[in-house]
């Protein structure tokens, strides 16, 4: 049997989804009867050295690729703190997978390039292909075709006042892309290999990369490949607020 390895896993998508019976109930003006408000302080402390790109212009040049800051200033950025939680909520509250691109992947049969018989969007449990609103909906916002909500739970960036950086790294970023069957498709076992010709085959699932207690350094000597990285090293803390609204 191959062993394929990989530093994520996946967390099986639900064939159900939850959908609050109060969603349309929500407003931004209207409070509910028992609706919450107000503002969590917030610190985090880094359990292994930890590294987030400062947001950039695709055309800006990086030429130190250092932790996220502003004049010297390190932060978390709010987004992304953000998007981790709502990540983890969704997979916890049995939410939609949302933003699945309906297209097909092609692949090589002797010298001719083919289309797969499904689109990614076609392996995903029907509960998940409707419009209907979840919990992560809810708190979080949303914008959809025909309408939207605002969210009612904001993350201030998170900022350290005691940032000490590790050594600079080089990394290899890449990854398997969902193209890749063997791991993308929920197979069974050993048995043959499920691709995305296969009729009543699932994806895989909420891809979770697996924290690491040590940095993973490697190289391939190649400046389209290889990444270099300064980490901030363990133990760094980093403070902010979560403000919530009508909850």
């Amino acid at each position: 049997m191959t062993i394929i390895k990989a530093p994520f896993n996946f967390v099986p998508v639900s064939d159900t989804v939850f959908t609050p019976d109060w969603a349309d109930q929500i407003s931004q003006d209207i409070p509910f009867e028992d609706g919450m408000s107000g503002t969590i302080e917030l610190k985090i402390t880094a359990e292994t050295p930890i590294f987030i790109k400062t947001g950039q212009r695709r055309d800006q040049k990086d030429e130190d690729n250092s932790f996220s800051n502003v004049n010297g200033e390190y932060f978390i950025p709010g987004t992304s703190l953000k998007g981790s939680i709502r990540n983890v909520l969704e997979i916890m509250s049995f939410g939609k997978m949302d933003h699945v691109e309906n297209k097909k992947f092609t692949f090589r049969e002797g010298k001719n390039k083919k289309l797969y018989s499904n689109s990614i969007y076609e392996t995903m449990p029907k509960k998940h292909l409707n419009n209907e609103i979840d919990l992560a909906d809810c708190l979080f916002g949303y914008l959809k075709e025909k309408n939207s909500l605002k969210g009612r739970i904001q993350f201030s960036h998170l900022f350290s006042e005691n940032v000490k950086h590790e050594k600079e790294i080089t990394l290899i970023l890449g990854s398997p892309k969902a193209s890749y069957y063997p791991i993308y498709i929920r197979q069974e076992g050993n048995k043959k290999l499920k691709t995305y010709n296969d009729d009543g085959t699932t994806i895989a699932g909420w891809k979770r990369y697996m924290v690491r207690k040590e940095i993973w350094e490697d190289k391939t000597n190649n400046k389209k490949l290889d990444t270099n990285l300064k980490p901030i090293k363990k133990d760094t803390e980093f403070k902010g607020k979560i403000r919530f609204h009508n909850l």
